[in-house]
């Protein structure tokens, strides 16, 4: 692809691979990467390169619309743009994230180093192969990394959240403990729509007060 000759190229999926620069790129209003790190060989040797997502993603100014889709990423290569600022990603207004078995720390990695102010639609798939308390543990704190404040997203106002994440697990003796997830809506201040998908969980009434956004 790197010879192609694509003035009018809108849109862009790579599968397997983190693409670099190309003519193409500066034409890119839609890019989609797909990365399965497990597959041909021990998936806890297989980091995944931050600075060249960060990179190619850089090289797209007139990006709206972002899919990272990521399988069983356990180590995250350091950036070098770690401790500087933030690459920030104006024109994306549409970011779909998704985070299959990828380690908590990975996606902090992530996000330590971009920012999309103006995304108005997301949607966030978050699964994790551990143990129940596990998975819970591990959904938290990926929320965490991806919305650490109000100030990450001021603009959305749509968005789909997918987990598998299970409502209780018993014990050896079969005592049952329920657990929860946390989402923080007062991190979405203009969330008008939102969609939640479960797998596990099962969803309790929300209780009344100020829990959600006006």
């Amino acid at each position: 692809y790197l010879s192609w000759t694509t003035p009018k190229l809108r849109s862009f999926v790579a599968s397997n691979f983190v693409p670099v620069l190309f003519s193409g790129s500066r034409t890119l209003t839609s890019l989609g990467i797909v990365l399965q790190l497990d597959e041909g060989g021990d998936r806890n040797d297989v980091q995944l390169d931050v600075e060249s997502i960060v990179t190619f993603i850089s090289s797209c100014p007139c990006l709206e619309s972002l899919s990272l889709n990521i399988h069983e990423a356990k180590r995250a290569s350091e950036p070098k743009v770690a401790g500087q600022q933030r690459q920030v990603f104006p024109r994306v207004t549409k970011l779909e994230l998704v985070f299959v078995s990828c380690d908590t720390k990975v996606i902090d990695a992530l996000f330590s180093v971009v920012r999309f102010p103006n995304v108005e639609v997301m949607t966030l798939i978050i699964k994790w192969d551990g143990g129940a308390k596990e998975r819970l543990q591990h959904f938290d704190n990926s929320f965490d990394a991806i919305f650490p404040d109000a100030a990450a997203y001021p603009k959305l106002t749509d968005m789909t959240l997918r987990s598998d994440t299970p409502d209780r697990w018993a014990d050896a003796d079969g005592n049952y403990t329920h657990g929860t997830i946390s989402i923080p809506f007062a991190r979405m201040p203009k969330l008008r729509t939102f969609e939640l998908q479960t797998g596990f969980l099962i969803v309790r009434p929300i209780p009344s007060g100020g829990l959600l956004p006006p």
